[in-house]
C-alpha cells in the first residue's frame, strides 16, 4: 500500500511504522553533523547561532523560517546552523519512528527521562560548539537554541557546557533532567 502515514493530532506529525534497526539508528545519529543546513554570514563570520528543531521536524523547516523572515540577514556577521535529529523510535508515540533528539516516555513530570538520549544530543551539540571554537569563534559569540525538544537540548547543553556561551534561545520548552540541577 506504499507509504502509510498516521497523523498524531494535534501535532500534525506524520508517524511511520518503525522500520530501522538499532545499527541504522546509531548510524543516523552519527550522520547528523553532515546533515546540518547552514546560512553563512554576509560579513566577516564572528558569531554562530545553532538552532535545533522539535520532535518530528527537520532543520530545513527552521532554516526556511530564519531565511524567509530575514532573521539571519538581521545578524550579518553570524553563521546559522540547523541540524536535523536522527530518526528514532519514540515511546510516547506508540514506538513510531520519527526525527527526535531523544526518546520521550510520557508527559507526566514524574516519568523517567531518557538520560542517555539527552546526553547523546547534548554531546552532538557540544561537538558543533567545539567545531566553531576551533574555527576561531569565541564561545561567548556562540548561541544555542531550539524549539520544544530542540530547546530542551539547547538549554541542557548551555547549562552543562564547560564554555561560557553567548546565550540560549529556548522557545516553548522545558529543562530536561531538571532534578540534576541545584534548585
Amino acid at each position: 500500500m506504499g507509504n502509510s502515514c498516521s497523523t498524531l493530532w494535534p501535532l500534525n506529525i506524520c508517524l511511520k511504522p518503525p522500520e530501522t534497526s538499532q545499527s541504522e539508528e546509531e548510524s543516523s545519529f552519527s550522520r547528523r553533523m553532515t546533515d546540518s543546513l547552514v546560512i553563512s554570514s554576509n560579513e566577516k563570520h564572528t558569531a554562530t547561532i545553532i538552532f535545533l528543531h522539535g520532535l518530528g521536524d527537520v532543520g530545513a523547516s527552521w532554516h526556511d523560517v530564519f531565511d524567509k523572515y530575514r532573521i539571519a540577514k538581521s545578524v550579518p556577521y553570524a553563521k546559522f546552523i540547523f541540524p536535523t535529529a536522527p530518526i528514532q523510535k519514540v515511546t510516547l508515540n506508540l514506538g513510531m519512528s520519527m526525527t527526535t533528539w531523544f526518546d520521550i516516555h510520557g508527559l507526566d513530570p514524574n516519568v523517567k527521562e531518557d538520560q542517555d538520549g539527552i546526553e547523546k544530543s547534548c554531546m552532538f551539540l557540544s561537538n558543533l560548539i567545539e567545531e566553531e571554537i576551533k574555527n576561531g569563534i569565541l564561545s561567548e559569540r556562540i548561541m544555542v537554541g531550539g524549539f520544544s525538544m530542540g530547546g530542551a537540548v539547547a538549554l541542557y547543553t548551555a547549562l552543562t557546557s564547560p564554555h561560557t556561551l553567548g546565550g540560549v534561545i529556548a522557545l516553548s520548552t522545558w529543562l530536561p533532567l531538571a532534578s540534576t540541577f541545584p534548585q
